[in-house]
């Protein structure tokens, strides 16, 4: 969405952590990198516009949740409270923003990680016990966080003012990893090629660079005889991650307005 599918200068701030969630507080983890901290370091440095000269109208808001709270929270027996717990929190956050000025918020749902290499590979299943109860559990985890983003839309247009609603969207990820996964020959849709590897996940095109960080192949047709097809043949990078054709694939729909509701968004 930066570099490719725009027509002006657009800059992007990250502010994610490695192995983030909404809000560690409320399933019982130790680790603090999650969505509080990230607004907490978006007041410090980008409130009030000392480093990045943004606005209500020119900026949008995109949170991506679902992974790191599925899988940190599932295999507690109150796991469910834990989740809706961490959507008031989500709520809470967006309102912060808000008062700080933000105006435009784009959601995403949970991916079905049940389909992911990490329960689906069969070098994940032979080192895990009990992995079709695992499998299960994961399912019911997802649609349960998922069920969220119906009650979290209706209350963020409950909560302002009328005559300053912010604009809210929610991405339908879990929408878009089943077609792909159902339906390998979609991407072709946008020139890309069909994904023949949907279940399983090949290392090797996940190499360490620099400073011990992933360098991940993007190059069209990037091939590895260890792998048996190109890099963008497979849907998944990793145990938990997607190849690069699917982030190419979500950006295309966001900035189109697909699978976005409520309502999508006017394009134009």
């Amino acid at each position: 969405m930066t570099m490719t599918f725009n027509q002006t200068l657009v800059l992007t701030y990250n502010m994610a952590f490695i192995g983030a969630a909404i809000d560690f507080a409320a399933i019982d983890s130790i680790n603090d990198n999650d969505l509080v901290h990230q607004v907490d370091a978006w007041q410090g440095m980008y409130e009030k516009q000392q480093h990045a000269n943004w606005t209500a109208e020119n900026t949008l808001f995109i949170f991506e949740f679902a992974i790191n709270d599925i899988i940190n929270s599932y295999k507690h027996t109150d796991n469910y409270r834990g989740i809706a717990k961490e959507f008031l929190s989500y709520k809470q956050q967006i309102r912060r923003l808000y008062d700080m000025g933000a105006r435009n918020f784009i959601v995403t749902t949970s991916p079905p990680i049940d389909l992911a290499p990490m329960y689906t590979d069969p070098f994940f299943k032979k080192h895990n016990e009990n992995t079709n109860n695992r499998i299960t559990q994961i399912a019911k985890s997802v649609q349960n966080f998922n069920s969220h983003f119906q009650p979290l839309a209706t209350a963020i247009y409950a909560e302002f003012p009328a005559d300053d609603v912010p604009a809210f969207w929610v991405y339908d990820l879990h929408s878009l990893f089943t077609d792909l996964t159902i339906h390998p020959h979609l991407p072709t849709q946008w020139g890309l090629k069909p994904i023949s590897r949907t279940k399983n996940c090949c290392y090797h095109y996940w190499s360490t660079g620099r400073k011990g960080y992933p360098r991940i192949f993007n190059e069209t047709g990037y091939f590895r005889e260890e792998c048996e097809v190109p890099a963008d043949e497979w849907l998944w990078l990793n145990d938990l991650h997607p190849q690069w054709p699917v982030h190419e694939i979500v950006a295309r729909e966001i900035v189109g307005g697909e699978r976005m509701w409520p309502g999508g968004w006017d394009v134009g």
